[in-house]
């Protein structure tokens, strides 16, 4: 697949869902040139395109790996993949080894010859989202030494919280039981046990550090693969303690100013106490509904950055991102909620056009 780019002559600059051309006047650019792409402008359909970064997936040989697109989907948006060197398109029959199932990339099995940059191309009547995944697929190492570039993000636990997820496993199609090992020895003893895709620990003691490896079964047109993922688990040991939520941001019955045609970032925010926490969630609400659940691809709910105050407070947040504001956006409801075993708490903001500053007023209307 060939990408076309516009003339080093033309540019175009895409902000939120808004797009403009404009031709820096060069003296060697022919005015035939520049009237082809003109012409081009006028009769073809202008799709924007998000590109991302490189998203990283490693797996390894033998084994099945899934890969998601890096860019979210509205429902039921049609998803092309490619394989970035040869600009080939992924088939979609699942006789093949690899082949692409909707927003998903399935090798079954891997090979580290699957190695590479892939392409989801997500469609839409008007705007189409790029994504990038940079796929590594490994030998099966001869020791029990997990190399770091094989292992997922680190989780801490204490005593009241010793929770350690399966990376990745909702991908998957798997089915009980689950596997655990501990630095590659299977874990037995009535101190261990499986909910879902956890593992709780009882009584976590210093010396239950390490690497713990999940590892199950995806089953796939009546096979079955071994998939297996790796995460380091670290034990805490001060006094945490649990609170009923603080929202800190945004304010209560805030109105926020934004802009018609950009694109608005919301923060929710809220702190839930010290240490690990068994339930603690930052969402947005529309309406009352669930971002997920209210139908406007425009409008997204992304996960924020984690930190700690310097209270030592363990604070979460979440982003709401609405493309290309639109005039009926303003009427909506936004709510910020935190919520955890203390209960919930809510706040409620609008949204407001922005005036324009005095600057951004051409000259002639002001």
């Amino acid at each position: 697949m060939a990408l076309w780019r516009p003339s080093p002559a033309c540019t175009i600059h895409v902000s939120g869902a808004t797009s403009t051309v404009s031709h820096r006047h060069l003296p060697w650019v022919d005015k035939q040139r520049l009237g082809l792409w003109i012409l081009a402008i006028l009769t073809v359909p202008i799709h924007f395109i998000e590109a991302n970064g490189y998203k990283p997936f490693w797996g390894l040989e033998n084994e099945a790996l899934i890969v998601r697109c890096p860019k979210r989907r509205a429902h039921l948006s049609p998803v092309e993949w490619y394989y970035s060197k040869t600009n080939e398109i992924i088939p979609t029959q699942k006789k093949n080894r690899v082949f692409a199932s909707g927003e998903h990339l399935k090798f079954l099995p891997a090979s580290v010859d699957d190695s590479g940059i892939y392409t989801c191309i997500i469609r839409s009547p008007t705007l189409n989202k790029t994504g990038f995944a940079n796929v590594t697929i490994y030998k099966k190492q001869p020791d029990c030494k997990i190399p770091d570039y094989l292992m997922y993000s680190t989780v801490s636990g204490s005593a009241k919280n010793s929770r350690i997820s399966c990376p990745t496993i909702d991908l998957y199609n798997w089915t009980a039981p689950l596997e655990w090992f501990k630095n590659c020895e299977a874990l037995q003893g009535s101190r261990y046990r499986t909910h879902k895709s956890f593992l709780l620990i009882n009584n976590v003691r210093s010396d239950d550090e390490g690497d713990y490896t999940c590892k199950f079964i995806h089953t796939e047109n009546g096979v079955s693969y071994s998939v297996t993922a790796t995460r380091s688990f670290t034990v805490t040991h001060t006094q945490g303690f649990s609170m009923f939520p603080i929202i800190i941001a945004p304010p209560y019955n805030e109105t926020q100013e934004v802009e018609i045609g950009k694109t608005a970032n919301i923060t929710c925010s809220a702190c839930f106490g010290k240490g690990s926490q068994i339930l603690a969630a930052v969402l947005w609400q529309i309406n009352k509904t669930k971002v997920r659940d209210f139908g406007e691809a425009r409008i997204q709910e992304e996960e924020g950055q984690n930190e700690s105050l310097s209270n030592e407070l363990i604070c979460l947040s979440t982003v709401l991102r609405i493309t290309d504001v639109k005039k009926e956006d303003l009427s909506l409801e936004y709510n910020c909620l935190a919520l955890n075993l203390h209960g919930v708490i809510r706040n409620t903001i609008r949204l407001r056009r922005k005036k324009p500053s005095k600057e951004c007023v051409p000259p002639h209307l002001a």
